[in-house]
């Protein structure tokens, strides 16, 4: 809806909880979206999916509502044996992007990788992204930035998007990236 004139933004986030990060890391990275969900304003809508091998919508609504979305974060599991070790950035970028049918404005990857699982791959991933706007945050120096500048830039656009793609030291950087 259109409220006053002002058009509310929809953006949908993809966080990386697979097995490369530790817990403390993982429960770093909860704080630091924590954090960026408590300042968006009242017109921004967003949805939560983390990944590990599989893909799983921790929030698959549009809220701006913190007393949502906090607790979405929380149930996200930190311990190492909840997750699995492999990285599904091609599913979960495809299923972020979709977005449950909903309009989306946005979509932002958070990783530390590159696509390590069996599943998914660029041939579908193109298909479902093809008219997204797509960020990535890398976290670490181990991110596979070609990959990630691939994802950021569909392959229907002429022009690579450079910018698209933001590499941070640490997990504690990401809160700034977003």
């Amino acid at each position: 809806p259109i409220t006053a004139g002002v058009i509310p933004v929809y953006g949908s986030i993809a966080l990386d909880i697979s097995g490369s990060l530790t817990s403390a890391q993982v429960a770093t990275l909860k704080q630091e979206v924590r954090d960026f969900f408590a300042g968006t304003g009242q017109l921004q809508y967003y949805r939560l999916t983390a990944f590990d091998d599989q893909v799983t919508d921790i929030q698959n609504t549009y809220t701006n509502d913190p007393a949502i979305l906090q607790p979405a974060v929380d149930s996200i599991p930190e311990s190492a044996d909840q997750r699995a070790s492999s990285t599904n950035i091609f599913g979960a970028t495809a299923e972020a992007a979709l977005s449950a049918n909903e309009s989306v404005d946005y979509v932002v990857v958070i990783t530390d990788g590159s696509h390590t699982a069996d599943l998914g791959g660029p041939s579908s991933f193109d298909a479902d992204t093809e008219n997204q706007l797509i960020f990535v945050i890398a976290v670490g120096s181990n991110a596979d930035i070609p990959l990630l500048q691939d994802i950021a830039s569909p392959s229907n656009e002429e022009v690579e998007r450079p910018g698209r793609v933001r590499q941070v030291a640490d997990v504690s950087e990401v809160g700034e990236g977003i």
